[in-house]
């Protein structure tokens, strides 16, 4: 074997275990318990998304086209579901779209859109 192969094959044998450790390494790096996945967060946004295009937005039998989908209209709903336990509150359009969702799936809609929209308290 001349010279010019051992060097490859030795620069060959290096490269590949400098790789192998540091894709262990990067392995390793994570949190105990898997890492990886979607937040509890994510998974919120996700499952309002799908509630709100189900049931709010649609394209047969929705109060909403997604056409109507708008900042101003995820403010106001977002607000209205806000305010829904408080004291007082007045009547708003909005109250029809919040009365189709169940308790369960109000909270995931108002984070989505929140979200969504960059909706501050």
């Amino acid at each position: 074997m001349n010279i010019r192969k051992a060097r490859n094959l030795v620069l060959a044998v290096v490269a590949v275990f400098v790789t192998a450790t540091f894709t262990q390494t990067a392995l390793a790096s994570g949190s105990a318990g898997g890492g990886g996945g979607v937040s509890k967060f994510g998974q919120e946004y996700t499952q309002g998304k799908a509630i709100f295009f189900k049931k709010v937005a649609c394209d047969k039998g929705c109060p909403l086209s997604r056409k109507q989908v708008t900042a101003e209209m995820a403010k106001k709903l977002v607000s209205t579901i806000r305010s829904r336990d408080e004291l007082g509150k007045s009547e708003s359009e909005m109250d029809e779209i919040v009365a189709l969702l169940k308790e369960s799936e109000v909270e995931k809609v108002e984070h989505y859109l929140a979200r969504r929209f960059n909706i501050k308290d």
